[in-house]
């Protein structure tokens, strides 16, 4: 709403093409970042370790797990937390 009133008021010519435009940029970047946190819940490489904490957003429990071949780490819900 701020952008349409800076964009009238500067006269631009096409302001609902800007705010579409910027609106579409905003959706897209939404998107992106929500994909970017899914945990990789496929494949059996992962091994559980013994550390274990609470997540201090949600209060939800979770176990690491990691690839031993990478060293990537991979947090899920732990059972019986």
């Amino acid at each position: 709403m701020v952008l349409g009133i800076v964009l009238a008021i500067t006269h631009c010519p096409q302001p609902w093409l800007v705010m579409t435009l910027y609106s579409a940029l905003g959706i897209l970047a939404i998107l992106v970042e929500r994909g970017r946190y899914r945990p990789a819940l496929t494949g059996s490489k992962f091994v559980p370790t013994d550390e274990r904490f609470r997540d201090p957003v949600t209060g939800e429990a979770l176990q690491v797990y990691v690839d031993q071949a990478t060293g990537q780490r991979d947090y899920r819900p732990a059972n019986g937390a």
